[in-house]
């Protein structure tokens, strides 16, 4: 990925769906209404409702960021479900990059954060 790795605080990816014709400036609407600012360090990925398109909003010192993939061989093999409610699902580094591949992945229990005391 081109982000750098210190300018990420937390990655979401959006179970909403979203109008994919929407550019940087709807799609950055649309994370204002989670509550999310790419300005901040959020990184939010956006999954169309077909599956086969993802874009990825994030944003650097200079400006926004958006990441595009287009699937050509068939659909993501991601278990998240659309919902009606807006609502976004925190995930780490590693799903994303697993998002962006199209691995599928099902993760029922994580290892639990060490935090110093």
């Amino acid at each position: 990925m081109m982000y750098g790795i210190s300018s990420i605080q937390k990655i979401y990816v959006c179970l909403k769906r979203v109008d994919f014709r929407k550019g940087h400036d709807g799609l950055m609407g649309e994370a204002r209404i989670f509550n999310l600012s790419p300005y901040r360090g959020d990184v939010i990925a956006f999954i169309s409702r077909c599956r086969t398109k993802i874009k990825i909003l994030s944003s650097d010192k200079t400006g926004t960021c958006l990441g595009y993939k287009r699937f050509e061989a068939g659909n993501l093999k991601t278990t998240f479900r659309f919902i009606e409610d807006r609502f976004c699902n925190e995930i780490s580094q590693a799903e994303l990059a697993m998002l962006i591949e199209g691995t599928d992945f099902n993760v029922t229990k994580k290892a639990k954060e060490w935090k110093p005391k």
